[in-house]
């Protein structure tokens, strides 16, 4: 999570104020972003453990109510399952 014009104490204030509850990222120069391809953002991503993203989508995909899945919820968990399993074995 970053932008060209954010800096380290927006980017935090940001994610605790939204209550984020998974790990935001902090891409000082953008490093990250360039390596994986990423142009949009605030998204969710899923990178593979060959360093490849395998899925993503909008923050807004996900809405208020996490018991409500949707096709690209499903999506995700069913990616991320079979992703989980290449690092059991």
């Amino acid at each position: 999570m970053s932008g060209w014009a954010d800096t380290f104490d927006k980017v935090k204030a940001l994610a605790e104020k939204g209550k984020v509850k998974s790990p935001v990222l902090w891409d000082k120069g953008e490093k990250n972003r360039t390596a994986y391809g990423i142009r949009d953002y605030p998204k969710f991503y899923l990178i593979g453990t060959d360093g490849k993203v395998l899925w993503e989508a909008f923050s807004a995909v996900f809405g208020k109510d996490p018991e409500k899945k949707t096709e690209k919820t499903l999506e995700f968990e069913k990616t991320l399952e079979a992703e989980l399993q290449k690092v059991k074995k």
